[in-house]
């Protein structure tokens, strides 16, 4: 349950300095619901953000990467049943050496060379996840991973940033009140402020969702 180096990891440095490149064009954004915070009316927890473009066209939409230094960990591939789409929603998981993960969620139509490599990955219909090794695939910051987001009638992106090297301020009370979804969650972060005055201006202003409330970022 807990992360650890199989070597000795490098300093992660100020987050701030390795976040440079937003995923998605700022204007695209139609609503950001913030990190750390309960959905489906209270019946789930949900530590990544979401990021939703409704007046965008799905598979118009650019994710590139966020940050430097980091390799690819995780997939999971599938089809959701609680919408009529075809669109398969990949979900790429990329690590730091020095212990911080990003999660991408509900891409669609990977680049060629992430397709690539994801090719082997079973297609399912849940978000269970294949691990993959690590700091083979490496990841450019700013490096297209997808020309799409979720479906044509439901156009988002899931963004999380988790520090595995050390619990968050939530993590006791997760684990009294919502002990299912112990796990990454405890280790969560608010990211709205790695890209900048302008970028976190303009998401503080977004609409948040049915739960404008977060327990990551105040």
């Amino acid at each position: 349950g807990e992360w650890s180096s199989t070597g000795n990891s490098p300093d992660c440095g100020p987050l701030e300095k390795l976040f440079t490149t937003f995923p998605i064009e700022i204007q695209h954004i139609t609503q950001f619901a913030r990190p750390g915070r309960t959905g489906m009316g209270g019946t789930i927890y949900i530590g990544h953000g979401a990021l939703r473009a409704d007046n965008s066209i799905h598979d118009r939409v650019t994710v590139r990467f966020p940050a430097e230094g980091f390799s690819l960990a995780q997939v999971s591939r599938r089809l959701e049943s609680y919408i009529e789409s075809s669109e398969e929603q990949i979900k790429l998981e990329f690590i730091h050496p020095c212990g911080i993960l990003i999660r991408l969620d509900h891409l669609a139509r990977l680049s060629n060379r992430w397709a690539i490599i994801v090719e082997e990955v079973p297609v399912g219909i849940d978000s269970r996840i294949t691990f993959l090794p690590q700091n083979v695939h490496l990841v450019e910051v700013g490096e297209i991973l997808s020309e799409g987001i979720g479906h044509a009638a439901n156009t988002y992106l899931d963004f999380g940033v988790y520090d595995l090297r050390k619990k968050n301020n939530i993590a006791s009370y997760v684990a009294s009140d919502w002990p299912d979804w112990k796990g990454t969650i405890d280790y969560g972060i608010c990211w709205s402020t790695f890209f900048g005055l302008e970028i976190e201006n303009v998401l503080s202003e977004l609409p948040a969702g049915a739960n404008p409330l977060t327990d990551y970022c105040g």
